[in-house]
């Protein structure tokens, strides 16, 4: 039986938390007004493990191909407002720390495109990731109609 670690982020924004793992490149994020339950690797819920923000075993397992089974991962928001990465305690290695911080930067480029976008009226943006200095950069290159 496995079960659901959690790890705390400062994220606050669901709407720009969705968009950024759409970015990441996981498909059919599901974003919802209430927790939802989570499913481990084996389609087992548990009653604990709820999300708000919920990337299904079958997108995770998509995008992370050395995964051998996949859970849900999803984002719980907290008393203070803040998301909470929930992950299965097998997948702690894939969805990590480190990932969240990925996370957290994929949810700033979110947030910037869709200011480029009601502000100016931008079209979808060149996105280039670079490593300046040893750490990694997201450049974005907007065409302003």
């Amino acid at each position: 039986m496995s079960s659901f670690h959690k790890v705390t982020s400062d994220i606050r924004d669901q709407r720009s938390l969705t968009e950024a793992l759409t970015l990441m490149g996981y498909e059919g994020v599901e974003s919802h007004e209430q927790a939802v339950q989570l499913t481990n690797a084996w389609g087992e819920g548990h009653g604990v493990s709820t999300a708000e923000v919920v990337v299904r075993a079958k997108a995770v397992k998509a995008k992370h191909k050395d995964l051998y089974r996949a859970s849900d991962v999803g984002f719980k928001r907290q008393e203070d407002g803040t998301f909470a990465l929930q992950a299965n305690d097998m997948d702690s290695r894939t969805f990590s720390k480190e990932w969240l911080g990925r996370v957290k930067t994929a949810v700033g480029t979110a947030r910037t495109i869709r200011m480029a976008r009601m502000k100016y009226g931008c079209t979808k943006p060149q996105i280039t990731e670079k490593v300046v200095n040893g750490r990694p950069k997201t450049i974005l290159r907007f065409v302003i109609p």
